[in-house]
């Protein structure tokens, strides 16, 4: 097949005659991956993500669209990157403009997961000028509405007080202008690599998110530190691992994402977060377009499953290829 491989760019700043120059570049995750569909013997181009995508995409006869955009901060500007996506008619890995609004938008997902009938953190939507809703139960953690890849989460987010909160609200505030505020669970936490087709769900291995002594007096959270800041002591002290689970604990588990997931008419992989206390699974959050770099938690889990990183890729592929294939011939 030929395949268009579409990516963001990481900007770099090199210095150039002493001059601070800004230069655009594919990341080493994005050169991997595209390299592992290449030796499955595909076409693959790649498509820097910019304003002119779409003519880009347009110009070549492309059989497939890999979506490796995944690095759009911006909740509205990433919704159209999903919408344009569906509209130009050609299949692309992962889920389709509906499911990934639903899940990104975080009460929608918390309604979606309620009638689903499985278990989820109380929460509350608030706005700008808005009353805060008298009698909540602390502790709670803040969150911006509509953001997903834990974007606006800090080691703050949890509060314990009103005055905690109040000061936490004008902080996000200046940046967001709805957020979401969940009760806090203090347990242990899964994440959950799923694929899925028309109602046919595969759970693969669970990983369970290793927090180290560097939590010992903090809240155990994964932050946007915590899963992007390299540098940082949160990133380098939190780990995942894929783990044999109790067997009533990995059923649970495993039911819960059929209960959601087998709702879905569509195709596509996600990862669910699991937070597990007092023998319920709450189910935390969905995101329907994860990192895949080979670090990821996918691949760990689908390497754990005995699948090459290339096995992986072609998976994927092939999943949302014959999805578009059949709903074209009926």
């Amino acid at each position: 097949m030929r395949i268009g491989y579409l990516y963001c760019p990481e900007e770099i700043i090199q210095d150039i005659h002493g001059l601070a120059v800004v230069q655009k570049e594919i990341c080493t995750a994005d050169k991997y991956l595209a390299d592992r569909i290449r030796s499955n013997n595909h076409e693959v181009e790649l498509i820097e993500y910019s304003e002119n995508f779409v003519k880009e995409i347009k110009k070549a006869d492309y059989d497939f669209i890999f979506n490796g955009a995944d690095g759009i901060d911006d909740i509205e500007e990433y919704d159209q990157l999903f919408e344009k996506l569906d509209k130009l008619g050609i299949p692309f890995s992962g889920c389709n403009r509906k499911i990934h609004y639903l899940f990104t938008d975080k009460p929608k997902a918390k309604e979606f997961f309620q009638n689903c009938g499985v278990e989820t953190p109380s929460y509350h939507l608030i706005g700008q000028n808005m009353k805060i809703p008298a009698n909540l139960s602390y502790p709670i953690i803040i969150k911006p509405a509509a953001t997903d890849a834990s974007l606006g989460i800090d080691e703050d987010s949890v509060v314990y007080n009103e005055v905690e909160l109040n000061r936490k609200l004008s902080e996000i505030f200046k940046k967001f202008d709805k957020v979401f505020i969940e009760q806090y669970i203090d347990g242990r936490e899964f994440c959950v690599p799923i694929v899925f087709n028309k109602g046919e769900v595969e759970t693969f291995p669970i990983l369970e998110i290793d927090f180290s002594e560097h939590f010992e007096n903090k809240p155990k959270i994964l932050s946007y530190k915590a899963k992007w800041s390299r540098n940082t002591n949160a990133f380098k002290n939190t780990y995942s691992r894929v783990k044999d689970l109790e067997p009533e604990l990995d059923n649970k588990i495993k039911e819960t994402a059929k209960l959601i997931f087998s709702r879905l008419n569509s195709a596509g992989y996600a990862t669910m977060d699991i937070r597990y206390a007092d023998n319920t699974a709450y189910v935390l959050e969905i995101n329907p377009n994860p990192y895949l770099a080979i670090e990821s938690d996918f691949i760990k889990s689908a390497k754990h499953l005995g699948l090459t990183s290339n096995e992986f890729m072609e998976k994927i592929i092939q999943l949302n290829n014959l999805l578009t294939i059949k709903s074209k011939n009926h």
